[in-house]
């Protein structure tokens, strides 16, 4: 069995400024906000013995990565896997909502209602949301190969930093759902999922207990 701890990144600067990120090179790290919910992210993790670390290459994400391993009472191996990056969307990227809606005024009216079509792209130049999903969760099965090559070991929880909407989809995806009726997930949020003989099931979803809060529906934020 391998117990994977998924978190969406803290608070970005773009998130706080409205600004689409998706997988664009220039987009910023963490947010002052971002930065105490990674601190109270890595102080929670300290009380744990997690096995290694994966995360997405973003800034963003790699933020929080680095925080986490350095709080860890003993060295913790980290790895980049671009598998685990954000949706791309394209033409919407290093845009602000505001920019976006009058740019892509029908593309972002279906993204924000929810209505869009899972099996093309929602923007122009963008990931199909259904690729994105399944990129994520090949990702967690092949870490789950890798880290544990002995059957009925328990390794440890692996930690997973990654992204909102590509995680929101993924976790549909999983369950069973049409990535439509995906739950979109609180920055900083903890969701865990468990692998064994080939199985995947989610066990708990954007539980923001670690962070002081309890948990809403967030605004989507890419």
């Amino acid at each position: 069995m391998v117990e994977l701890w998924v978190f969406r990144h803290p608070a970005s600067i773009w998130n706080e400024e409205k600004i689409c990120q998706g997988q664009h090179q220039n987009a910023p790290g963490l947010s002052p906000k971002g930065w105490i919910q990674a601190e109270r992210i890595a102080k929670f993790l300290s009380n744990h013995s997690i096995h290694s670390i994966y995360t997405s290459p973003a800034r963003r994400a790699l933020d929080l990565a680095d925080l986490v391993q350095r709080h860890q009472k003993r060295t913790v191996p980290l790895f980049l896997d671009s598998k685990l990056m954000e949706i791309n969307m394209g033409g919407a990227e290093d845009l602000t909502e505001e920019e976006i809606a009058k740019i892509y005024p029908l593309s972002w009216k279906e993204w924000i209602e929810k209505r869009f079509d899972p099996t093309l792209p929602c923007f122009l130049g963008g990931e199909v949301p259904e690729i994105a999903a399944q990129r994520l969760v090949d990702a967690f099965r092949r870490i789950a190969i890798i880290v544990q090559p002995i059957p009925n070991y328990n390794c440890g929880p692996v930690v997973v930093v990654s992204h909102g909407a590509a995680l929101s989809f993924a976790f549909a995806l999983i369950k069973g759902k049409s990535i439509i009726q995906a739950k979109f997930l609180d920055n900083g949020s903890l969701s865990k999922i468990v692998l064994r003989h080939g199985h995947i099931r989610i066990e708990e979803l954007n539980s923001i207990k670690h962070l002081g809060r309890t948990a809403h529906t967030p605004k989507i934020r890419i």
